[in-house]
């Protein structure tokens, strides 16, 4: 009897010990769901929370072009976002956005890499002088003459269906429109962007001399010029270049670096059928044309591209400064570029070009500009011929930079010519191939307008992908 006692003691005491095992696991298990639960829930906020974020700072970066790090909450989640700028092409960047989201201990983290444009303000008829003329005469049909900063007013003596003094006594920040064309005397809120911060060197280029180099003077009047390297151009080095003999361009492109000056004495030019007129002049100092002396063109190319940019002053005693007639009608953008850190003085010579292209006319410097006569003729169709005239003063208070025309604004033909725009300059660069000095220019003032944020906005070019890490 006390035997079957004690089995059933012992029997009782197993159930309960297996009762208490039951319980134990149950109670482990449960708790291990409610953690495992917790952890779920936990990483689903922490993503939300950086989801949160990132569409925030995408939010902030296109609507305002904020790109400072900041924090902050979704419920009981945090996220703290980052930003990186990867890339930039002219005014095209690409932006890295991270953005991690944290909740009790969990954590995910969303990267998201776009493309933007930046859209920023920019007069292209700008001057923190006075904007003079002799005379400016525009026909009707020339309806988009522009907005014209000129922190000095305008000084012009005799306009073609104007009363020059209703323009010359516009107040700051007035409109003005007579006739069917326009001036904008415009508050200047755009970056002015000044030749002399950019760090431009000749001398980089000594890979690309077919004659001479950078230690000696150069005259063209004893050169053979020769194609060397059989690139479709021929490119002459010298630390004091002189043209004093009349060059016939055959080549594609003709181009002069000079570590000191270049001296024009005598005609740059081309009267035959080359596909492309390509005249390049590039020095550190000045750029001087001597009497008579001019970059002229009386072919049919199908496109023309004229530079000269000078480290000191551009200079030019002659009638024609630049020449271009009989051209065709254009498939590519044509261009007439001059720039220089001081100033240009031309003040008898003339750009003169016509025909039925559309092209890019750019002038620009950080001193006063003076030119005789911009002179545009013959009818642009539906091509649009685009201008900028810049002038930028270090010093605008006591010492401006005005631009001038000592003989007239002269526009005739039907017309069909605006101001030039940030993206026309873009589109410019991005059409020069990659080492082209003058693409290196350009990409120098893209950078000053694209680092102002002075009333920039941003179009959304792509998103290169929104992914969890």
């Amino acid at each position: 009897m006390y035997n079957k006692k004690g089995i059933v003691i012992v029997a009782v005491l197993g159930i309960i010990a297996l009762l208490m095992i039951i319980g134990i696991s149950a109670s482990y298990l449960v708790t291990n769901e409610n953690v495992f639960s917790r952890n779920i829930k936990d990483a689903k906020m922490a993503l939300a929370a950086a989801q949160a974020g990132a569409q925030r700072g995408l939010a902030r970066l296109l609507n305002n072009y904020q790109t400072i790090n900041f924090s902050g909450a979704l419920g009981q989640a945090q996220y703290n976002v980052t930003y990186q700028k990867v890339d930039q092409d002219g005014l095209e960047e690409t932006w890295e956005i991270d953005s991690t989201g944290t909740c009790n201990g969990a954590s995910k983290v969303v990267v998201v890499r776009i493309v933007v444009k930046k859209n920023v303000p920019f007069v292209p008829f700008a001057t923190d002088g006075k904007f003079n003329t002799a005379k400016m005469q525009i026909p009707n049909a020339f309806d988009s003459l522009l907005e014209i900063w000129a922190a000095s007013g305008f000084q012009i003596d005799k306009a073609v269906g104007v009363n020059p003094s209703d323009i010359n006594n516009l107040s700051y920040g007035q409109d003005y429109t007579v006739n069917s064309w326009n001036v904008k005397f415009v508050h200047h809120e755009a970056p002015t962007p000044s030749v002399k911060s950019i760090s431009f060197d000749v001398t980089n280029y000594a890979g690309e001399c077919d004659v001479g180099d950078f230690s000696k003077d150069i005259s063209l009047s004893s050169t053979n010029l020769v194609d060397i390297n059989g690139d479709g151009k021929v490119v002459i080095c010298g630390n004091d270049v002189k043209i004093d003999k009349n060059v016939e361009i055959t080549n594609d492109q003709f181009v002069v670096f000079a570590n000191k000056d270049i001296i024009v004495d005598e005609k740059l030019d081309e009267h035959g059928n080359n596909p492309i007129f390509d005249v390049a002049l590039f020095a550190n100092q000045d750029v001087v044309f001597e009497d008579k002396a001019e970059i002229e063109h009386h072919g049919k190319a199908d496109t023309y591209n004229i530079t000269a940019y000078a480290g000191d002053e551009i200079k030019s005693d002659t009638d024609h400064f630049i020449h271009v007639t009989g051209f065709s009608t254009a498939e590519q953008k044509a261009n007439i570029f001059l720039v220089s850190k001081n100033g240009i003085d031309a003040s008898d010579a003339n750009i003169h070009y016509t025909g039925k292209e559309s092209n890019n006319l750019l002038i620009w410097s950080d001193g006063d500009i003076t030119l005789g006569k911009w002179h545009a003729t013959g009818s642009s169709g539906d091509e649009v011929r685009k201008v900028g005239i810049i002038a930028h003063s270090d010093d605008p208070i006591g010492d401006p930079s005005d631009i001038t025309f000592t003989e007239k604004i002269h526009i005739t033909g039907s017309h069909h010519m605006e101001g030039l725009t940030v993206d026309d300059i873009q589109k410019w660069y991005e059409q020069l191939p990659e080492g082209d000095p003058t693409k290196a220019i350009l990409a120098g003032m893209l950078s000053q307008i694209s680092s102002s944020n002075t009333n920039v906005t941003l179009t959304l070019q792509k998103i290169d992908f929104w992914r969890v890490e």
